[in-house]
């Protein structure tokens, strides 16, 4: 069987699989290669091959073919990618770990200022040249423990000693400074900068042709229909190439353009979506003149130029396109909802737009919660089955408990059909920050839309309790189904295609869960995949997260388990962003394969330092390796490295279960 070479999403280790910059990479090692070694600034979007291009620089094969003298140099890589709060003390260390890694000294080396200078002079007095590598530098300018004393030190560096930085970042870096102060240092005038665009067309040929040749189906005949759908930037080229070589594998013969497009739309449009949603209002007007042929006004010509530049626009003959059919195709569904939203009536003052009205909100204004008199009857109350009306619901039995409140089974008796309630829980009710977030998240996530997502009819509130009336589902959750044992192969991906699915929903309009685990999926009756608790969970942040990670308490509608599905950026402190979902979700997959939990520990806090620093236990041998594979890479510690979204995770988990009914 041919093997798709084009699934890699994520930053390219391989210097086989590397393609196209060499001329970007020829720039770098020119001023590497100086005679005292000089620093580049690699600047450029998001996906656009930063990193990618830092790790072929630091593979030692292409320093020797590179560099007249490379046994004189000694390269240290840095990743401070989602390291967002990383304090002054762990960069130290970090940075002195890996130069520890790549000579030995003779005298200990402090995490500080002057534990680095040491380290530099050693390597210095062995005659080496030394160039350390910051991938995603910004998070350092932006972060305000990293003071002027910290540049003016590593600028002192540079000036001192053969010493020279290669960072990344996504924009300038004086752009990305936490004060001006920061953002004047002369440490920044030791930079030239690299600006990272899109591929040229010799490049986009390279990675269309070179691989798949390799795998034994080439796509060469295809690369104008390839470059119609992805242009020429790097990652798009890659989504194309996959989908026109999975067709190929699938057909033999020749591609099914049709389904090929459907492929490489459901995976591009999540990224097409963040593109769109960090333009400007001008950026987006040049492109809907672009989409639909007309002149470019005077006032927006340059930003014309730099979207050319940017590779968003294409020449095609004398006329200038979008870069991509597909791209096309999403700007004219934006079009069309721009359109739909104008043509809505405006309420009149008093009245209720009718997408308001979809999701009744019948709370009150927080004023102060009831007293402490009514709050021990109604919880009396609760505990001993539930009250037994709330507002037009009544109230049925109790199904469970968590740390964020109550809840109950219910009749909504004017629409006549079963809901669940959940009421906030007592020792949150009389924080009103608290509870106007309970309430403002849960609005937000009424919105969501999807068959696999719990649906929130309502957000309300009764004698001064608030609560969240939601989709009642008849099943059992993942919880209760893994304690009878793993699931079959086939099983497992149609249930983690639906939380896929879901997830792929939401963060599409940025919500994220943060709390994916077994208790918070159902089953429902009819096979249906239910994710629970869509807005509820993100009340969990900041402060309150540490304090949990920190106590292992019920807190702030944490529980222990919570703390068993975070992902290490999270137990870290880090920046969390949609890829935490997707660890969580592994640890799910995994749990579901096997029937037992991957990270070991005598108790939650041995739990969490598996988590952040072990590798998941082995899975079964029975699993087959490929669904192993799928597992792994979603459980990976670095997000980076990781799926980058939950489209591709549920690309790869459909093209196993259709090559198993394949085979069957």
């Amino acid at each position: 069987m041919n093997l798709n070479p084009y699934l890699d999403r994520v930053s390219i280790r391989d210097v086989s699989r590397f393609y196209g910059r060499q001329r970007e990479a020829a720039r770098i090692f020119s001023r590497i290669g100086a005679a005292r070694p000089q620093s580049v600034s690699v600047v450029g979007e998001r996906r656009i091959g930063k990193s990618s291009l830092l790790n072929h620089i630091s593979f030692p094969e292409i320093r020797r073919k590179m560099l007249p003298d490379p046994e004189n140099y000694v390269f240290i890589k840095m990743d401070l990618q989602e390291r967002r709060n990383i304090s002054l003390e762990e960069f130290f260390r970090e940075l002195i770990l890996l130069m520890l890694s790549s000579a030995d000294f003779s005298s200990t080396l402090t995490s500080d200022f002057e534990g680095v200078r040491k380290a530099v002079v050693s390597h210095q007095k062995h005659g080496r040249k030394i160039v350390i590598l910051f991938d995603e530098f910004d998070v350092v300018t932006s972060n305000p423990r990293f003071g002027e004393e910290f540049f003016s030190f590593f600028r002192s560096l540079a000036n001192n000693y053969d010493l020279a930085f290669i960072t990344s970042s996504g924009r300038d870096l004086q752009e990305l400074c936490h004060t001006s102060k920061v953002a004047d240092s002369p440490f920044f005038n030791i930079f030239s900068t690299l600006n990272l665009g899109v591929f040229s067309p010799e490049e986009a040929q390279q990675l269309i042709n070179i691989p798949s040749m390799k795998a034994g189906l080439p796509l060469e005949s295809y690369t104008d229909r390839i470059i119609e759908f992805a242009g020429y930037f790097p990652f798009y080229l890659q989504i194309a190439c996959s989908a026109f070589f999975e067709n190929l594998v699938l057909d033999g013969v020749d591609v099914d353009e049709e389904q090929v497009a459907e492929s490489f739309r459901e995976e591009v449009t999540p990224h097409f979506n963040y593109v769109w949603e960090n333009l400007s209002a001008d950026e987006k007007e040049v492109l809907h003149l672009v989409r639909r042929g007309e002149e470019i006004p005077p006032r927006l010509a340059y930003l014309a130029r730099n979207l050319k530049k940017a590779g968003y626009i294409r020449q095609s003959g004398d006329e200038a396109v979008l870069f991509s059919t597909i791209f096309a195709e999403f700007l004219d569904e934006k079009i069309h909802q721009e359109q739909e939203r104008a043509a809505r009536p405006v309420p009149a003052p008093g009245k209720t737009s009718p997408e308001a009205a979809t999701v009744q909100d019948v709370s009150r204004t927080i004023t102060g919660g009831p007293s402490a008199m009514e709050l021990e009857d109604f919880f009396r109350d609760a505990a001993s089955g539930g009250p037994e009306r709330l507002g037009s619901f009544k109230v049925l039995r109790k199904l469970g408990e968590g740390g964020m409140g109550t809840v109950y089974k219910a009749l909504d008796t004017q629409l006549k059909r079963h809901v669940a309630i959940k009421l906030i829980s007592p020792r949150n009710i009389n924080d009103t920050v608290v509870r106007q977030r309970f309430l403002k998240e849960a609005r937000s996530a009424s919105a969501l839309n999807h068959p696999n997502i719990c649906t929130i009819f309502q957000v309300g509130q009764e004698s001064g309790l608030d609560f969240i009336v939601m989709e009642y589902v008849e099943g059992q959750t993942l919880k209760e189904l893994i304690r009878e044992g793993a699931f079959e192969p086939d099983a497992l991906c149609r249930i983690g295609i639906q939380i896929a699915e879901a997830l792929e929903h939401a963060h599409s309009r940025r919500m994220i869960h943060r709390d994916i685990k077994p208790a918070n999926i159902m089953i429902s009756t009819e096979g249906r995949v239910k994710i629970l608790d869509f807005g509820l969970v993100k009340i969990l942040e900041g402060e309150e997260m540490k304090r949990t990670v920190a106590t292992g308490l019920t807190e702030q509608g944490a529980i222990l388990g919570t703390v068993n599905y975070m992902s290490p950026e999270q137990l870290a402190g880090g920046t969390v962003d949609h890829r935490t979902d997707l660890f969580s979700l592994g640890i799910v997959l995994y749990e579901l394969a096997s029937g037992a939990y991957p990270f070991e520990g005598e108790n939650y806090i041995g739990i969490m330092h598996a988590i952040l620093y072990k590798s998941p236990r082995a899975l079964p041998t029975v699993v087959p390796p490929e669904l192993q594979r799928i597992i792994g890479h979603v459980l990976e510690k670095d997000s980076e490295r990781r799926y980058p979204s939950a489209t591709e995770l549920r690309l790869d988990l459909q093209r196993f279960l259709r090559t198993r009914t394949l085979r069957d």
